[in-house]
C-alpha cells in the first residue's frame, strides 16, 4: 500500500489592500507638469511600489497625491507648479533614505512609468533642425545673401542637368537606352540591329547586346567588302583586318543570321586571311562553322538532279593520280563540272584534308583523316581540289618527301600556306633519310629539289642552321655526309632511363 501523504496547506490569505496606498492620478495634469515634477513623481512612485513599510507606503502615497493635485490645480488656473525644486529634493531625499528593496517587476513598472512621461514629453516638444553651414561661413561668421543662395542653387541644379546628360550620353553610346536583341524576340518582334557604322571594335559580350550596337546585314556587307579592301592595300591583319572580321562574325551570331551569301563570305574571308597570316586558332574556328555551312548546302546542291561526273572524267582522275602534272585550263575544264558554288566547299574540304593528315600524332592523323573522308559524299571526291589534297595525304603517310614537295608546286588556292606548315618536319625526315641513304657525299643541289628549296644556297643555309650540316669545301656545293652524322650525334641529347621505362 502507498504511504499516506499530508493534505497539502491551504494557502494563505490574501492581504488586505491599503486604501491609503491608492493614487488617484489626472492625465491631463500629468501632461501639462513640468517635466522635472513629472521625473520626481515617477521617483516617488518607484519607491511607493518597492517599499514594503506600511507606514512608508502610506507617506508616499499622501506626497504623491498631494502633488498630484496641486499640478491638477495648477493645470485648472494656467500656472506653474510652485516650489517644484524643494519639494523635487525633499522627495530625493526620502528615497534615499528609505532602506527598501523592491522587486524587479516593480522596477520595471517605474522605469516604464518614468520613461513613458519622458517620451510623452519628448514627443510634444517640437525639434528645429540645424543648417550646415560651410567652412567659408564657420571662418567669416557671415551668412550667405539671398542672392548667393539663388545663385548656389542654379549652379546645383545646372551640374544635376549636365550629370543627367552626360550619363545619359554614355547609356546611348553603349546601347543601353534602346532594347536588346533578346527582348525584341521576346516581342515577336524583328531582332536586327540598328548601327549604321561600318568599322566597329570587337569587344567581347558581357551582358544582352542592344540594338543600337549591332549592324544590320545590309551594313555588315558594305563592312566587308571595306575590310577587304583594306587588307588589300595594307595587309594589316592584327591591328585592323582580325578585328575587324570577328566583329562581322559577332554581330552576325547576335541577330542569329546563319545561312546565306553573306555568312558565307564573311568565314571564309576570315579563314583564308587567318590561314595565310598563320593564326590556327582564328582559322581553326572558321572551318568549324564552314563545314556545317557547306554541309547544308551541299545538301542542298546535290539534292537537285545535276550532271554526275563521267566515267570519262574519273578515268582522267585516276590518270592524274599517278603522278601527271595537271595544267590549270584542265583544272578549270574540270571544276565546270559542279555547280555553282562547289568549288569553295571543295577547297575548304581539301583543306581541312590537309591539316588533318599533316597534324598531331600519327594515330591521331589516321582517326582525323578518317573521319574528315567520311564527311565527305562521293560525288564531291573527283573534285580536282580533292583529288590533290588525297595525292598529299597519301605522300604524307608513305613519308614520300619526292612526291610531297612535287604537289606543294601544283597545289590549288592557298593550300601551300598549309603545306608550309607540315614542310619542316617532312624536311627533317627527309635529311634523316638522306644522311642514311648517301655517302660519303651528296650534291646539295640534289637535296634542294627534293627537299623543295627554290635554291642551293638557300637550301645550304637550312641544312647549316637546323642540321648542323658539314660541307665538303668552302664552296658548300657537296655535303659531307659523315661529318653531318658525326656533329648530329654530338650534340644529339640522349635519353634518361626513365624516358626510356616511359616509352614502355
Amino acid at each position: 500500500p502507498l504511504p499516506h501523504r499530508a493534505p497539502p496547506p491551504p494557502p494563505p490569505p490574501p492581504h488586505p489592500a491599503n486604501d491609503d496606498a491608492n493614487v488617484e492620478i489626472d492625465v491631463d495634469a500629468l501632461r501639462s507638469m513640468p517635466k522635472d515634477e513629472r521625473r520626481a513623481l515617477a521617483r516617488i512612485a518607484k519607491a511607493l511600489l518597492s517599499a514594503e513599510d506600511e507606514e512608508t507606503k502610506i507617506e508616499l502615497a499622501a506626497e504623491l497625491q498631494k502633488r498630484c493635485a496641486r499640478a491638477a490645480n495648477a493645470a485648472a488656473n494656467g500656472t506653474a507648479t510652485p516650489n517644484a525644486g524643494r519639494e523635487d529634493d525633499d522627495a530625493r531625499r526620502r528615497d534615499e533614505d528609505s532602506n527598501a528593496t523592491g522587486t524587479s517587476a516593480m522596477a520595471r513598472a517605474g522605469a516604464r512609468f518614468g520613461d513613458w512621461t519622458a517620451s510623452r514629453e519628448d514627443a510634444e516638444t517640437p525639434r528645429t533642425k540645424k543648417r550646415k553651414t560651410t567652412t567659408s561661413e564657420t571662418a567669416s561668421g557671415t551668412v550667405p545673401s539671398s542672392t548667393e543662395r539663388a545663385a548656389r542653387m542654379d549652379r546645383a541644379q545646372r551640374f544635376a542637368r549636365e550629370a543627367i546628360q552626360f550619363a545619359s550620353d554614355v547609356a546611348n553610346a553603349k546601347g543601353r537606352g534602346t532594347p536588346t536583341m533578346q527582348e525584341m524576340k521576346m516581342r515577336d518582334a524583328a531582332a536586327v540591329g540598328t548601327n549604321t557604322a561600318l568599322e566597329k571594335t570587337y569587344l567581347r559580350l558581357t551582358e544582352a547586346p542592344s540594338m543600337a550596337t549591332v549592324r544590320p546585314p545590309h551594313v555588315l556587307e558594305r563592312a566587308l567588302e571595306l575590310v577587304k579592301s583594306k587588307w588589300v592595300a595594307h595587309k594589316d591583319y592584327e591591328g585592323y583586318a582580325k578585328d575587324q572580321l570577328k566583329s562581322i562574325r559577332q554581330d552576325l551570331t547576335v541577330q542569329h543570321i546563319r545561312d546565306g551569301d553573306l555568312v558565307l563570305q564573311t568565314y571564309q574571308t576570315h579563314a583564308r586571311i587567318a590561314l595565310e597570316c598563320g593564326d590556327l586558332a582564328e582559322y581553326n574556328q572558321c572551318q568549324a562553322v564552314l563545314k556545317v555551312l557547306h554541309a547544308e548546302l551541299l545538301e542542298r546542291t546535290f539534292g537537285v538532279d545535276h550532271p554526275s561526273p563521267s566515267k570519262k572524267g574519273k578515268k582522267s582522275a585516276s590518270k592524274k593520280s599517278s603522278g601527271k602534272k595537271q595544267s590549270s585550263s584542265e583544272r578549270d575544264e574540270d571544276t565546270d563540272r559542279f555547280p555553282e558554288g562547289t568549288d569553295d566547299i571543295a577547297e575548304f574540304a581539301a583543306y581541312r584534308l590537309i591539316y588533318a593528315a599533316g597534324a598531331g600524332s600519327k594515330g591521331e592523323r589516321s582517326a582525323a583523316l578518317l573521319r574528315e573522308l567520311r564527311d565527305i559524299p562521293p560525288r564531291l571526291r573527283t573534285h580536282p581540289f580533292l583529288e590533290h589534297a588525297v595525292r598529299v595525304c597519301r605522300a604524307l603517310a608513305s613519308s614520300n618527301f619526292h612526291r610531297f614537295f612535287a604537289l606543294y608546286n601544283t597545289v590549288p588556292r592557298m593550300g601551300a600556306y598549309l603545306m608550309d606548315i607540315i614542310a619542316p618536319s617532312v624536311r627533317t625526315d627527309a635529311v634523316r633519310a638522306v644522311l642514311r641513304a648517301y655517302a660519303p657525299t651528296v650534291p646539295v643541289e640534289f637535296v634542294a629539289s627534293a627537299l623543295g628549296f627554290s635554291s642551293s644556297a638557300s637550301c645550304a643555309d637550312a641544312l647549316a642552321e637546323r642540321h648542323r650540316a658539314v660541307f665538303d669545301g668552302a664552296a658548300r656545293d657537296r655535303l659531307d655526309v659523315r661529318a653531318t652524322n658525326a656533329a648530329i650525334a654530338a650534340n644529339a641529347v640522349r635519353p634518361s632511363v626513365l624516358d626510356r621505362l616511359a616509352r614502355f
